[in-house]
């Protein structure tokens, strides 16, 4: 008996391989196209909810317990009051982050009084913005914020509530 004698059983099979080999690959050109354009739509998806409600950045490491998901079974915290201004207090800042444990990423801000009253808003990175907030205004969040500032004008009290979650 020779060392080849049980080949040709082998070579038999070498066609039936090739042809399970290739449906293999075709398969997976299949699937391989089928994941590419997933992620293609994944991608413009993606896009769209920036362009709607904003984008993310991987926050720094220090931030890292300050950008966290809503809870949506935690109840939204309110303030809301007539504020006025003394020469101890002249303004109101609330300390939202300190309230929450983190930052607010939804909410909304509004003078229900008479009188402007302005407003600083807190943001990451010790970044404010100040405006006016007129009366019957309110604004929504449309973006992360630690605190909000309210200061009366002209001696007047400042109506205001704010609603955050």
């Amino acid at each position: 008996m020779g060392l080849f004698d049980g080949m040709a059983k082998y070579e038999a099979l070498i066609p039936e391989a090739r042809n399970a080999l290739q449906a293999c690959f075709e398969q997976l050109k299949c699937i391989w196209s089928s994941t590419y354009a997933t992620w293609e739509e994944s991608k413009k998806q993606r896009e769209i909810l920036e362009y709607q409600f904003g984008r993310v950045e991987e926050p720094a490491a220090k931030d890292q317990g300050r950008i966290v998901p809503r809870n949506f079974t935690a109840l939204p915290e309110i303030w809301e009051g007539p504020f006025t201004a003394t020469p101890q207090t002249p303004m109101l800042t609330i300390n939202i982050e300190e309230k929450l444990g983190r930052l607010a990423s939804s909410g909304f801000y509004a003078n229900l009084g008479d009188d402007v009253f302005k407003v600083i808003l807190h943001g990451m990175n010790d970044k404010t913005v100040e405006h006016r907030v007129l009366p019957g205004t309110t604004i929504q969040l449309s973006c992360f914020i630690a605190k909000i500032t309210i200061i009366p004008q002209d001696g007047q009290p400042a109506d205001y509530q704010v609603y955050v979650q």
